[in-house]
């Protein structure tokens, strides 16, 4: 299906999850980059958390990717799941560790 405007190439393109993943991911990489040369040391821990965030969705980017493969695919699908309860534990971590320094 041919698209004739910008608009509606950027619609099509978003209807995609994993789309909506790929440029989520990108956009907290880069926020976490500028962040993390930025001479605060609450935009540096902000970055580290950015990046912890944004390596999450790429195992997950990279799960899925995988998971084609029939030989890995169960096992990829439970490490997936595993991932993504593990997402809320790392942040909370993270937050919890803060707030003791």
């Amino acid at each position: 299906m041919e698209c004739e405007s910008i608009s509606k190439k950027m619609v099509l393109y978003f209807n995609v999850f994993w789309n909506k993943l790929n440029v989520l991911g990108l956009i907290l990489y880069y926020i976490a980059l500028i962040l993390r040369f930025l001479p605060m040391s609450e935009c540096f821990c902000i970055s580290r958390i950015l990046f912890s965030i944004d390596l999450s969705l790429w195992y997950i980017r990279a799960l899925d990717i995988f998971s084609a493969v029939k030989r890995l695919g169960p096992k990829l699908v439970m490490i997936q799941e595993m991932v993504k309860r593990e997402i809320f534990n790392l942040i909370l971590k993270v937050f919890l560790n803060k707030s003791h320094d």
